[in-house]
């Protein structure tokens, strides 16, 4: 599974891209996770995050728990999977104190970004040279 984003400035000029690899457990759940995940980290503090993602699964995940002031570490852990990767998500937007917000883009749409990112993806899928490996 392929994991990638890119940062696209006011004037929709593409400033910065990234692509990663998932081996692990791949689906495409955790890769739309470890996207947002990525983008979140490279974000500065204290600024606005918009994020157009054709997963609306994502979007609810993460609005559900960010938005829930009741929920705890240990519902964290009864979360059905990927609990480790959205526990990451929000605690950088606390932490970064960012203003987070999604965008629902409708997949194969030919909506420009979505269609680079997804050619991205692909091309990273392909590629059999990692450029870029972590040993656990």
């Amino acid at each position: 599974m392929t994991a990638s984003f890119i940062r696209v400035f006011d004037t929709n000029l593409i400033t910065h891209s990234f692509t990663i690899t998932i081996e692990n457990w791949p689906s495409s759940l955790r890769a739309e996770l470890f996207t947002i995940l990525l983008s979140l980290i490279v974000s500065p503090h204290g600024c606005r995050v918009d994020i157009n993602t054709d997963s609306q699964n994502s979007i609810n995940i993460i609005q559900r728990i960010y938005n829930n002031p009741t929920f705890s570490i240990r519902d964290y852990f009864r979360l059905p999977n990927n609990n480790i990767v959205i526990n990451n998500i929000v605690s950088i937007i606390k932490e970064k104190n960012l203003s987070l917000r999604f965008n629902k883009v409708k997949a194969h749409n030919n909506d420009y970004f979505n269609e680079r990112i997804d050619q991205k993806c692909k091309i990273a899928h392909y590629d059999s040279t990692p450029a870029f490996v972590i040993k656990q």
